[in-house]
């Protein structure tokens, strides 16, 4: 089967129903992960991890006999807008599976990840949140994903170009789109101010506010005198020139 239909994606998954099948591990791992994202997290199974357990305040916890159920699995999947199943019953991972696959929903196999049609990828931020990072391996190994997502955080952490061109775009992005309303001015500057040799130097140094400087600059040789003060004004009320 073809891993190429699964693109990755950023999702609001606040309000989300999601119903997960099997109380283990991994239903923990995952009832864990939807909450964090603000989702309306249900687990269902026989037994249930003394996490799972503690967590009864904020996960519905419903204890069912799920084998020769198929009305009680078609009644929770339908209730549902992202499925989970974790549980350790090939057969009962199957037929909610095709269950869930007849109604149209979301789904997430975590035991035959390529038989859903969601992966929970292994994420990570750095410089204190302001990148985001997910990585997948698509089902073939969860320990090589998770060591990929380690490496690429440490090498990041210590990037201090990549710091200072992430904190400094960020904060030409605002200015720019405060002070420049045609886009198609706006949006070849970022390329031009990337490709320059001072803005280069300055990230290079982990020089943030010669990085701006640098920017600017470069831009008043395509902006008007208005429009560069706007910048400059901008960038020194929100902090980004000190």
């Amino acid at each position: 089967m073809s891993t190429s239909r699964f693109k990755p994606l950023y999702i609001d998954l606040s309000g989300f129903r999601v119903t997960i099948f099997g109380g283990g591990l991994v239903g923990t791992r995952r009832a864990k992960y939807f909450l964090e994202a603000g989702a309306q997290v249900r687990v269902v199974a026989r037994e249930f991890t003394n996490e799972l357990k503690n967590m009864k305040n904020k996960v519905e916890l419903i204890k069912a006999e799920l084998k020769n159920n198929k009305d009680l699995i078609e009644k929770l999947v339908v209730d549902s807008d992202i499925i989970v199943i974790a549980t350790n019953d090939s057969k009962l991972n199957n037929i909610i599976n095709n269950i869930a696959k007849s109604k149209g929903k979301f789904i997430n196999n975590a035991t035959e990840a390529l038989k859903g049609n969601i992966i929970v990828p292994f994420t990570g931020e750095a410089y204190n949140g302001l990148l985001k990072l997910a990585i997948s391996t698509l089902g073939l190994s969860g320990i090589a994903a998770r060591r990929a997502r380690d490496k690429i955080l440490n090498v990041l952490e210590t990037d201090k170009e990549l710091r200072t061109m992430l904190k400094s775009m960020m904060l030409l992005k605002k200015a720019f789109k405060n002070c420049i309303d045609d886009p198609k001015l706006r949006l070849p500057l970022y390329f031009i101010i990337e490709n320059s040799r001072e803005y280069y130097n300055a990230i290079s140094r982990g020089d943030l506010k010669a990085a701006v400087e640098a920017a600017i600059t470069i831009a008043e040789v395509t902006l008007d005198k208005n429009t560069t003060m706007c910048i400059r004004d901008y960038l020194t009320q929100s902090g980004g020139i000190k």
